[in-house]
């Protein structure tokens, strides 16, 4: 008899601890487009060690959802935080999301610093994605005017052999016009001699501008 009456009290006490995120809950179902997402807190418990599995499920029921209007700002900002903290919890090295999830929300939304925090944490969970990295560069750059931010980004991702040329070019371009003219120059150096002839040419090209840029500053 005295268990019965302590399950109905811890019952009760879980009702009522419920309520409110139940009430939450209900509520967002209501929305157009809406759709349910577990507490990013419990979401590795309901993952059952399926992490990954369990993020890609997630990412690919919500991305159809990403563009639709829920009829209150505020609501689908909320629901656009669970889903990026949710994945990124589960599964920390999912690149598509902190990528797609960036441009949505700074080119979409017009939520600039939501999306460099976004990526952010990105480069921070994945440090060898230079994917990533030019992003977050690009975004301090066009969303902030941070030229130092997007130099101390930049200079890391220039020394990844992965690095494309436009990217390198860029950044040796932003310090010609920062007066690091012997740094610019440094950095298109090592590829002169390159074995491979079409390294080596856009090696010598961007060379040559980046001395012509600063023949044209003097």
């Amino acid at each position: 008899m005295l268990s019965l009456k302590v399950g109905l009290v811890l019952c009760a006490a879980g009702a009522i601890a419920l309520r409110e995120p139940l009430g939450d809950a209900n509520a967002m179902r209501r929305v157009p487009g809406a759709r349910w997402m577990p507490d990013q807190r419990l979401a590795k418990l309901f993952s059952l060690g399926h992490r990954s599995t369990c993020a890609d499920a997630i990412w690919l029921n919500a991305i159809g959802n990403l563009s639709r209007d829920f009829g209150d700002t505020t609501r689908k900002r909320r629901w656009l935080d669970t889903v990026f903290d949710t994945i990124t919890r589960l599964e920390p090295t999912f690149s598509n999301v902190y990528s797609w999830g960036a441009t949505y929300l700074g080119m979409l939304e017009n939520d600039k610093d939501r999306a460099i925090d976004l990526l952010q944490k990105g480069v921070a969970a994945i440090p060898d994605d230079i994917r990533l990295q030019v992003e977050l560069a690009m975004a301090y750059f066009e969303y902030r005017k941070d030229r130092a931010a997007t130099l101390a980004v930049l200079a890391k991702a220039v020394k990844n052999p992965k690095c494309d040329a436009i990217t390198m070019g860029f950044y040796d371009s932003l310090m010609v016009d920062d007066r690091a003219d012997y740094a610019a120059l440094a950095l298109w150096a090592p590829w002169l001699d390159s074995p491979n002839d079409e390294a080596k040419d856009e090696a010598q090209l961007q060379f040559e501008r980046a001395k012509k840029r600063i023949a044209f500053r003097a």
